[in-house]
């Protein structure tokens, strides 16, 4: 499997065929960025469903998903997350074979706190609260593409003088994209 970063760790892996496969021990190689599952036996062939449990933080290295940080119009400087995924970074985020040759889907969801919007390459299918403070934000499942190219971030959110909503993202220019 393609990498791992030194802050997304794959904690347990499941394999199901028809039946249930769990992994016996997970190893990391640095060196190669590559993590292995050993099964307790050979897995059979034919099509599966891989299901990887990671824990991972929102690291400071500009490569991954990272924090940022930007000046809000009062000059105070505030934090959010943002992806950089070119070309083999997406490792840094989830465990994934992020070789541009690779495609795969992806279906994104982010736990954000309430007053951040989350933002993705796909439409928000649903919006669910998790704490008080927590809301989870699912995206519709990408086209088929490479890992560089799946994208998510949170913001602050801002109001038109009207006081509605609105969700932009700048591309590092004067045009933005306004939803």
């Amino acid at each position: 499997m393609g990498g791992v970063e030194e802050n997304t760790h794959p904690t347990n892996c499941r394999y199901i065929v028809p039946n249930r496969h769990e992994a016996v021990e997970t190893t990391f190689d640095e060196h190669r960025e590559t993590t292995t599952f050993t099964f307790e036996s050979e897995l059979p062939k034919g099509p599966a469903l891989l299901t990887i449990y990671y824990d991972g933080i929102l690291n400071d290295k500009m490569a991954g998903f990272y924090r940022s940080t930007y000046k809000d119009a009062e000059g105070n400087t505030k934090v959010m997350g943002v992806t950089q995924f070119e070309a083999t970074e997406a490792r840094r985020a989830f465990p994934c074979w992020d070789e541009p040759s690779a495609k795969a889907t992806f279906s994104i969801k982010l736990v954000v706190p309430v007053e951040l919007e989350a933002l993705s390459n796909m439409p928000i299918e649903q919006i669910t609260q998790v704490e008080p403070e927590e809301k989870t934000v699912h995206f519709a499942l990408t086209p088929v593409m490479s890992t560089y190219v799946s994208c998510c971030f949170d913001a602050p959110s801002e109001l038109d003088r009207h006081g509605k909503q609105l969700r932009k993202w700048c591309l590092g220019s004067p045009t933005c994209m306004f939803r």
